[in-house]
């Protein structure tokens, strides 16, 4: 059930490989998946008998180290997860978490190093956590402050996958029986700053080589030189990277790259458009796979919102030959409302690793939705209500908190009801 954060390689966050805290950075270049593991070496130790953990510990054993910090909500929230998976990989891996004690998250209040170890020294005695923790800073430079990150290593200090994935039960048995799951590769802070996603594409020579430009709109493929999904909308810019076909058009139709239960369109528009095709060949039919980069600017006078939306349409229309219309459609979400053959569900004040915003919970689920259906309340309970739950909730898979909702008193199923949905089709010339 909470399988899918580490495997059973070691993982070791980059952000907290930040070797010999005391004494320095990790030794030798930055690990990279495929090349032996640098020296590294951790003293700050909590819930750990021993002095220190370095290359050299858990013999014959893979490593995961998973490095946080405190302002990061969801990686507190995993905390549990990680515990679940360190019982069921018991005979084969050993977990470490790993904790940034700098201040570049809390720039106003000092270095984060007591506090964050108060957080963990609660954490332990609250959730019985029977793994080691880690602390240090030095690293996170490397990888320009990010969390989460995990590294994976296997008995023969081999690194196998440096990650900001998620990871699952499968992910680790995919590892431990010499499967190489497929995770995103965690980019150096060197990579990054080659592009910066607030930056137009090729001024300053952001992204390649500069050039003068009064009106400028790029599409690309997508490759990982470039970081994963990005999406900005500010002043006269507009710009995605990572994106798939469906959010392209999303983005480009309502300006929204999802819909979460605050906005006023969720529960109104279908929440991905559909691509429907006549023609099995053509551009719109070979893009349906694939991914790439967008960046549009235009004069300022010219840049609000409406007017950066409506040039994308057209670009998208002129790129792949696409037709848009906008149509009223019966289509299926999951309706959530009450059991009534169950317990009432009532709100409660909030209270960490118990209650949660029910919001949330369905914002959520649809993220996990194979599908991208919505999951609307239609329980009559507020939608920014905090609910308590019977079992311990922490960004684990549909299924699981599926289940855990039902099992509060929730009933949870498909329905229609109808919604505009964005229709994108082939030109017919």
């Amino acid at each position: 059930m909470y399988m899918r954060f580490l495997f059973g390689l070691v993982f070791i966050n980059f952000l907290s490989l930040a070797v010999l805290a005391q004494k320095g950075p990790i030794s030798g270049p930055i690990p990279e998946a495929g090349r032996v593991m640098p020296p590294f070496q951790f003293t700050d130790l909590i819930n750990y008998a021993g002095m220190r953990i370095d290359n050299a510990s858990f013999k014959g054993r893979w490593k995961v180290i998973y490095c946080f910090n405190k302002e990061c909500s969801s990686c507190v929230a995993s905390f549990l997860r990680w515990e679940n998976l360190r019982k069921e990989f018991s005979d084969s891996i050993e977990i470490i978490l790993l904790g940034y004690t700098g201040s570049a998250f809390s720039p106003f209040q000092g270095p984060a190093s007591a506090k964050i170890k108060n957080l963990m020294r609660s954490a332990v005695a609250k959730l019985n956590l029977g793994f080691p923790c880690a602390f240090d800073s030095v690293f996170f430079e490397k990888f320009g402050r990010l969390s989460p990150y995990t590294l994976v290593i296997d008995p023969g200090n081999v690194v196998r996958a440096v990650t900001g994935d998620e990871l699952y039960a499968e992910d680790i048995s995919g590892f431990l029986q010499g499967h190489e799951p497929k995770l995103e590769r965690i980019q150096t802070f060197k990579e990054r700053i080659a592009f910066k996603v607030e930056e137009p594409f090729l001024i300053d020579n952001n992204g390649g080589r500069q050039a003068d430009y009064l009106y400028r709109s790029v599409l690309t493929k997508w490759n990982d030189s470039v970081k994963a999904y990005r999406y900005t909308l500010k002043q006269s810019l507009l710009q995605i990277t990572g994106a798939d076909l469906k959010t392209l058009y999303r983005i480009a139709y309502t300006g929204y790259q999802r819909f979460a239960p605050s906005d006023s369109v969720y529960g109104h528009i279908f929440p991905y458009p559909l691509v429907e095709l006549s023609d099995d060949h053509g551009l719109l039919k070979e893009a349906a796979g694939r991914k790439y980069n967008y960046s549009l600017s235009l004069p300022e006078n010219q840049g609000k919102k409406e007017g950066l939306l409506n040039y994308m349409r057209k670009d998208l229309d002129n790129y792949f030959g696409s037709h848009v219309v906008v149509e009223r459609r019966r289509m299926p979400y999951w309706k959530v409302t009450l059991d009534t053959g169950k317990n009432s569900i009532k709100t409660v004040p909030y209270e960490t690793y118990r209650s949660y915003w029910l919001d949330a919970l369905l914002f959520q689920l649809s993220e996990y939705d194979k599908d991208g259906l919505y999951f609307i309340n239609e329980s009559g309970l507020e939608d920014r209500g905090c609910i308590e739950l019977p079992a311990f909730y922490s960004y684990t898979r549909k299924t699981d908190l599926f289940t855990i909702m039902i099992n509060a008193g929730f009933k949870i199923e498909k329905s229609e009801k109808e919604m505009a949905v964005i229709v994108v089709r082939d030109k017919v010339l």
